[in-house]
């Protein structure tokens, strides 16, 4: 923990525990039900019906062009005037208390799974499922909606990913101009590495975790790189395939 608190503050605590997250997908999907059904009205059991209105029929969920689109296609001359809008928004923060649908339910929990069993360079937890949710109903509470769609899901999607591909496109670019490519892959695997740490308070890593964030690196770049981790003690071998990373020993 020396590259998240000081020795200071960590002689305060008696006990120190580790929490862990591994890949596990029975466990995964026990959590996004439970964190799901939580943020549900009917979370006892049966789901109720949605309400017959408008935002619930056949032509409101299928057919809808992507936010993108529908975006373009709007001029700056089409907003509403800023006092409107201020009234439009305060009414449905008051009055638009949107539920989860089944299709939405259902499309939340398959894009958090799918984005826990992927091997990306930017960490998926649970909190990133309970802003998933959050959005959802607050992209239905935009429209007056008293049900959260699928399609209402997709838009939110669509937004985060757009952000993800930044984070990914982001943690590619070399820290320095003028590095070697093996200095400037130590550097991207250091920050990595911190960054992860930070989120879940497990030093140790795995090979293809790693090389996943690299992305696309010659051998012998790679190889030297894990040679100036390892010299000073920095990134340690802990078993096949896996690491510990030991901050502060460069």
């Amino acid at each position: 923990l020396k590259g998240v608190m000081s020795e200071a503050l960590l002689s305060r605590f008696d006990i120190i525990f580790l929490m862990r997250t591994e890949d596990d997908p029975n466990q995964d999907s026990a959590v996004s039900r439970h964190i799901i059904n939580q943020r549900m009205h009917n979370a006892r059991g049966a789901e109720a019906p949605p309400p017959e209105d408008w935002s619930n029929s056949v032509d409101a969920e299928s057919c809808r062009e992507t936010l993108r689109s529908r975006l373009t296609q709007v001029t700056g001359d089409q907003g509403l005037p800023a006092e409107l809008l201020q009234t439009y928004l305060r009414y449905a923060k008051r009055y638009a208390q949107p539920s989860l649908s089944a299709d939405a339910k259902q499309r939340i929990k398959e894009y958090y799974l799918e984005r826990r069993g992927a091997q990306g360079a930017v960490l998926v937890t649970p909190r990133q499922l309970e802003a998933l949710i959050r959005l959802s109903e607050a992209r239905a509470r935009a429209e007056l909606r008293r049900m959260v769609t699928k399609a209402d899901v997709e838009d939110v999607l669509e937004l985060i990913k757009n952000g993800l591909n930044f984070q990914e496109e982001f943690l590619q670019v070399p820290v320095r101009k003028g590095k070697s490519k093996s200095n400037t892959l130590v550097d991207r695997l250091t920050q990595f590495m911190d960054r992860r740490m930070r989120a879940t308070g497990s030093r140790e890593f795995r090979e293809q975790d790693l090389k996943a964030m690299a992305g696309n690196v010659e051998t012998k770049d790679w190889d030297k790189a894990m040679k100036l981790l390892n010299e000073p003690g920095t990134l340690t071998l802990a078993g096949a395939g896996k690491f510990m990373y030991n901050p502060g020993m460069s």
